[in-house]
Parts: structure tokens; sequence; C-alpha cells
């Protein structure tokens, strides 16, 4: 019985479900130098792209 719309999520590890909370997950990849930048002007031009779609849908 929902209150309005929401997220449900689970992990399953070797066919069992686990709590979330207590996963071990790597810190991910920290980019330097020009994989940074590379990085950086692509975030930047996908920003434009998403601004220019809603403000074409208004």
């Amino acid at each position: 019985m929902s209150t309005g719309p929401h997220l449900h999520y689970e992990v399953i590890k070797n066919g069992k479900k686990i709590n979330s909370q207590t996963l071990k997950l790597p810190s991910g990849k920290k980019l330097k130098g020009k994989a940074r930048e590379e990085f950086e002007l692509v975030k930047i031009k996908t920003n434009v792209l998403k601004s220019e779609l809603i403000n074409s849908q208004n």
C-alpha cells in the first residue's frame, strides 16, 4: 500500500538476498589528467543537449 511513487530494489548474491547496506563495493575509478578533461567535456555537452531537449518540449 504505497502512498506514492517509490523505488524498490534487492541485491542478490549467490542466489540469496543480502542487505545492500552492508554490501562492500569498490570506491570506483578516479579520472585524472586528459581522461578527466575528456569526461568533463562530454558531461558539459550532455548537459547542454538535455537542456535543449527540455526547452524544446516547452
